[in-house]
């Protein structure tokens, strides 16, 4: 019993690196996105900080 179709033509070396720099965008992406919420999150936490200590708002508009 064979689960799997033969390989009709041997694949390309140049998908597989197409295929690595790909996953390497995409990861750097993702990381850079987590690591843009932990700032963003921090930043939120230094504001709450600096109104509490404050009791005011920093900015005025």
């Amino acid at each position: 019993m064979r689960l799997t179709a033969p390989a009709r033509r041997r694949t390309d070396p140049r998908d597989a690196d197409g295929m690595a720099v790909a996953s390497f965008v995409l990861g750097l992406l993702g990381l850079l996105g987590l690591l843009g919420l932990f700032l963003g999150a921090a930043d939120l936490v230094v504001l709450a900080g600096l109104v509490v200590a404050d009791s005011a708002v920093s900015w005025s508009f």
